[in-house]
């Protein structure tokens, strides 16, 4: 391959000047995650109290043999926990279900894998 020439006739490459930043100047960090996430957390409580407060009205709840008078607000709040407990329960069962399975069929990959042939 052949050296370049200094040939005055010949354009010489320079090297190129880096671009301005466009967009995000600064990374992502931790602490601006916090901040997004307490941010979004502080709009939802705002809407939540919204929420309780204008549902302040007594409503008659009965469950088996269970009967009284709550708020409208926390009737509704108290069955969305429930429901998010019990689809929390099913996705935990779940899980420890699929990692059950990975785990034996990972013990098994690595038996096969020594046992002589």
């Amino acid at each position: 391959m052949a050296a370049e020439s200094s040939d005055p006739g010949q354009p010489q490459a320079s090297t190129p000047t880096p671009a301005p930043p466009t967009g995000k100047t600064a990374p992502r960090t931790r602490v601006s995650s916090v901040w997004t996430t307490l941010a979004v957390g502080l709009v939802f409580l705002i809407a939540l109290l919204v929420f309780i407060f204008q549902n302040l009205e007594d409503v008659r709840v009965t469950f088996i043999v269970f009967h009284g008078s709550v708020p409208l607000a926390l009737s509704l709040l108290g069955s969305a926990i429930v429901g998010s407990v019990i689809v929390l329960a099913v996705g935990l069962a779940r899980m420890i279900q699929l990692r059950r399975a990975a785990r034996r069929h990972r013990d098994a990959a690595v038996a096969a894998s020594k046992s002589p042939s």
